[in-house]
């Protein structure tokens, strides 16, 4: 994500003994809302919670539905070299790490 959408901060938490695990995204004032993802498993069943600011959480069927949402509000370019960090990317690519990530050991 930090050469996709620079500037944008994340976090993340595991917490095992409540059985929960969440991402927060968050940037500088006018670059992206900040927001939450999490889940949650209670009595053997998982649950996906999204919260975006300043709207309260909200159980979520899947992630896609989240993705497909945005990215239509974003409307990214088609030409990616506009808004992608290429020099990011291709430093990812020249020491392997984007082919060790798709292929886990």
């Amino acid at each position: 994500m930090k050469f996709a959408f620079p500037g944008i901060e994340g976090a993340m938490t595991v917490c095992h003994r409540r059985r929960m695990s969440a991402v927060g995204l968050y940037g500088r004032v006018g670059t992206a809302p900040s927001c939450l993802l999490s889940k949650h498993e209670r009595n053997g069943r998982s649950l996906l919670l999204w919260a975006a600011e300043p709207d309260p959480p909200r159980e979520i069927e899947s992630v896609e539905e989240l993705v497909e949402r945005q990215i239509g509000a974003i409307a990214p370019p088609r030409n990616e070299r506009r808004w992608l960090d290429v020099a990011g990317w291709e430093a990812i690519l020249a020491v392997g790490l984007a082919d060790a990530m798709a292929n886990p050991a």
